[in-house]
């Protein structure tokens, strides 16, 4: 029997090359060639370094959709440590010396005014010398004590609060005394207190400071009492505030 007839060879399809991982089958029907892939991992020569940073002096900003974080300068408070905020203890101010100064001034002659008031009152009936200096010292305790609180609470730490206090205290002290035998001896001169004053100018501190110097002592003692009181009371109600 005669076998049938067969082509002498059949066509073989194309082969890889072994030898070039990037070819690809060629011919009818296969895919496009796939372009090089760069190599992953370091470039020749070693390991690569951290990307460029900005450039000195631009501030950096924050991730995407956050705000940028504004410079800190010096003498501004840093941010938030630990999620907690910082807290500073609060500063006491000094106070005002000379809103102490004039409200202590006006307290002064307030006082005074009243004590010029009770010694007009009464003086028919101060027959007694030892009750007039009683009135007297207890005026320079009391105006210092007011003049103390006052500028204490103004002034506050303020030493010049202080020192003006028991100076103020002393003068109300004093011109309280003198201006209140001005008012008995317009009251007992009907009407020669011009002619008194014109003989003896002074005649208010004379009178304030008595015939000797014992009774002179006496009075200095009131100034030295208004003066104590003044600074003490100041110095102790400044320094609770």
């Amino acid at each position: 029997m005669s076998q049938p007839w067969q082509p002498a060879s059949q066509p073989q399809p194309p082969q890889p090359d072994s030898g070039n991982p990037y070819a690809q089958p060629s011919g009818p029907g296969a895919p496009p060639p796939m372009p090089p892939q760069p190599p992953v991992g370091p470039p020749p020569g070693g390991p690569a370094g951290p990307p460029p940073g900005p450039p000195q002096g631009v501030p950096q900003q924050g991730f995407p959709g956050q705000p940028p974080v504004p410079p800190q300068f010096a003498g501004q408070p840093g941010p938030m440590q630990g999620g907690m905020p910082q807290h500073y203890p609060p500063q006491r101010g000094g106070g005002s010396p000379v809103g102490a100064f004039f409200l202590g001034l006006l307290v002064s002659i307030v006082v005074s005014l009243i004590y010029v008031g009770i010694i007009f009152a009464s003086y028919e009936n101060l027959t007694d010398e030892a009750t007039g200096r009683a009135l007297y010292f207890g005026h320079a305790v009391l105006n210092g004590a007011a003049v103390g609180a006052v500028a204490g609470l103004v002034g506050r730490r303020s030493s010049g609060a202080h020192i003006s206090a028991g100076i103020i205290a002393m003068l109300g002290a004093f011109f309280a005394q003198t201006n209140a035998i001005v008012f008995v001896q317009l009251d007992v001169s009907n009407g020669d207190f011009l002619y008194i004053l014109k003989e003896a100018p002074f005649f208010p501190a004379e009178a304030w400071w008595g015939p000797d110097a014992g009774s002179g002592m006496l009075s200095l003692l009131g100034l030295v009492l208004a003066a104590a009181a003044g600074w003490g009371i100041a110095r102790l109600a400044g320094s609770r505030r």
